[in-house]
C-alpha cells in the first residue's frame, strides 16, 4: 500500500484563502487594505456552479496581473466598472482597480466579507 504524498513545504506567510483550493478571488485573498490590480483579461464563463449548487447561466470575471484568483463580476462591481471605464470590456484590459474588502456584503441572503472595486479611478490612470 502506497504511503500518502503530503507533498513539498514552504513556509507561508500571507492571506489564509490560498488554502481554498478555488479559482474565485474572495476577501480572504486580499490583504485588508485597499490594493490595486492590473487587468489582464475579462472572461465570461459558461454554466457555473457555485456553493449549494446554485447554477448561473453565464458569470463575468476579470483576470488580474500576478494574481490566479478572478473576480466574478455581480453586479455592483460590473457597475462600477462601467462607470469607471465604459460598457466595452474590451477597453477594461490594462487598466487598474483599486479591490478593497467590504464586511457589509449580501449574498445568498447573509451579511458577510466580500470583494469590491473602488468607484475610483486610481491616480496613475488619471490624466
Amino acid at each position: 500500500m502506497a504511503e500518502p504524498n503530503a507533498g513539498t513545504a514552504t513556509p507561508y506567510r500571507g492571506p489564509a484563502g490560498a488554502f481554498r483550493d478555488s479559482v474565485w478571488l474572495t476577501a480572504d485573498d486580499l490583504p485588508e487594505k485597499e490594493v490595486t490590480f492590473e487587468i489582464v483579461d475579462v472572461m465570461m464563463r459558461k454554466d457555473v456552479t457555485f456553493q449549494a449548487g446554485r447554477v448561473k447561466p453565464q458569470v463575468g470575471t476579470l483576470k488580474f496581473k500576478g494574481m490566479s484568483r478572478e473576480l466574478g463580476l455581480n453586479a455592483t462591481n460590473n457597475n462600477t466598472m462601467m462607470k469607471l471605464y465604459g460598457r466595452d470590456t474590451g477597453g477594461w484590459i490594462g487598466k487598474r482597480v483599486p479591490l478593497y474588502v467590504d464586511p457589509n456584503v449580501s449574498m445568498a441572503g447573509k451579511i458577510m466579507r466580500g470583494v469590491r472595486i473602488r468607484a475610483t479611478v486610481p491616480a496613475a490612470e488619471v490624466k
